[in-house]
């Protein structure tokens, strides 16, 4: 597609669409994102925050100036194990242009950062057309960066960040029909095995398939017990979304919910206690969103609020969603909006590239109130996501940037 027809379109609804992956779909949206609904007045909220109901929060105080940041891996594309692939495909067939690059982080024991490597062993522009790499692979490094081995996967592997760490290193792989599983042993070199006639390196015998056969399967979350929410499609003629909960073996648990649009209410997430949370849609779209949050415990207590991730006079709300919880219980939101403004020439469009603001909202469920800082920018050519952001368990931030220069890892931590 070139510049001007790029600019033609609603950059809105592509980079909604197609950036965060809000979901492939053409059926009749069943949840209605069309009108915003009004938060309660605040004294109302609060009157209802004392009964055990709910309190609305929005904007949070901005605490960027009490983080720190630093780069604590920045390695450069190449085929070596411990460097990064990057496949660009070129002109003359329906690919041109298409980049495929490192698109997701996740954190394991000891703050060991697991990374997505869509093209390992490639550097460059290929001929071939087909979309997924030959060899791709998870990347596994130290706390501090240092390189500790390479996971070849499947050649089936959806890379678009479906892929997730729990507490004991358990590797999840999701691909559009099954969901892997295998115990990353960090001390253990990978096998040597020679690779299928068909050119892939097959899934092998250290990756197993646990829980059921899937049908298009679009989204993975791994919580840190090992339990895992996965979004695939019902059959035809339904054909919805569905949110389905496991266990760490594949046991089913949960289906949250089934409709035609993504939205979080398909997934029910699990803090690092082992605590529920859930998200249900009461209105809102570019204009921004509005969510009440339920956590119930394991007894049965319940802490609920509204949330509507705030947005800027000029602003609307790009995308983002919850990325994981520390051992306080606060929820982390990544928060992604862009300015409003006319896209008629291609300076436009730098300039609304330039002006996207990345923000991580820290949510106190028990007390009910925000906090937020402001995150470097999302450089990564592979498109905005939040599978780009992953939490350990004392709150620090690790940020995955993969731009034409290389790849970094951002780290945040309060002072």
């Amino acid at each position: 597609m070139n510049k001007k027809r790029w600019l033609a379109i609603s950059t809105a609804t592509i980079l909604v669409i197609l950036i965060f992956g809000g979901l492939h779909l053409s059926a009749a949206p069943f949840l209605d994102f069309g009108k915003k609904n009004m938060p309660l007045p605040e004294e109302e909220l609060d009157d209802d925050f004392e009964k055990g109901r709910a309190k609305f929060v929005s904007e949070g105080e901005d605490e960027t100036d009490s983080y720190s940041s630093e780069v604590i891996l920045d390695v450069a594309y190449g085929a070596a194990d411990e460097e990064f692939g990057f496949r660009e495909f070129p002109g003359g067939n329906e690919l041109a242009g298409s980049i495929r690059a490192p698109s997701g982080i996740a954190l394991g024991e000891d703050g060991v950062i697991f990374v997505a490597d869509r093209a390992s062993g490639e550097y460059g522009l290929v001929k071939e057309t087909d979309p997924i790499a030959m060899t791709p692979a998870i990347k596994v490094f130290s706390e501090s960066g240092e390189f500790i081995k390479k996971i070849e996967v499947d050649h089936d592997l959806r890379w678009t960040g479906e892929f997730g760490v729990d507490d004991e290193n358990n590797l999840f792989i999701l691909t559009q029909t099954r969901v892997y599983k295998m115990q990353v042993d960090l001390k253990e070199e990978d096998d040597d095995d020679e690779k299928a006639k068909t050119g892939f390196k097959p899934i092998g015998p250290k990756f197993k398939p646990i829980g059921p056969k899937l049908e298009e399967a679009d989204e993975l979350r791994v919580f840190p017990s090992g339990n895992y929410n996965v979004i695939d499609k019902t059959p035809t003629p339904e054909y919805n979304l569905r949110g389905r909960k496991f266990n760490k073996n594949g046991k089913f648990l949960k289906k949250p919910g089934e409709q035609h649009d993504y939205n979080f209410n398909l997934v029910e997430f699990e803090d690092r206690e082992g605590d529920r949370v859930n998200f249900t849609l009461l209105g809102g779209g570019l204009e921004g969103a509005q969510y009440v949050v339920n956590r119930t415990g394991a007894r049965g207590e319940e802490d609920e609020l509204i949330y509507e991730p705030y947005l800027s006079p000029g602003f609307y709300y790009l995308g983002g969603g919850p990325s994981e919880f520390d051992n306080e219980g606060n929820l982390y939101y990544l928060r992604v909006n862009a300015p409003t403004i006319p896209l008629e020439t291609e300076e436009d469009f730098e300039e609304y590239r330039r002006k996207i603001e990345t923000w991580m909202d820290i949510i106190d469920l028990d007390e009910g109130n925000i906090v937020t800082l402001r995150l470097e920018d999302d450089k990564s050519i592979s498109g905005l996501s939040r599978y780009h952001h992953a939490v350990d368990g004392d709150g620090n931030i690790f940020q995955l940037q993969a731009d034409r220069d290389g790849v970094r890892v951002i780290k945040y931590s309060r002072d």
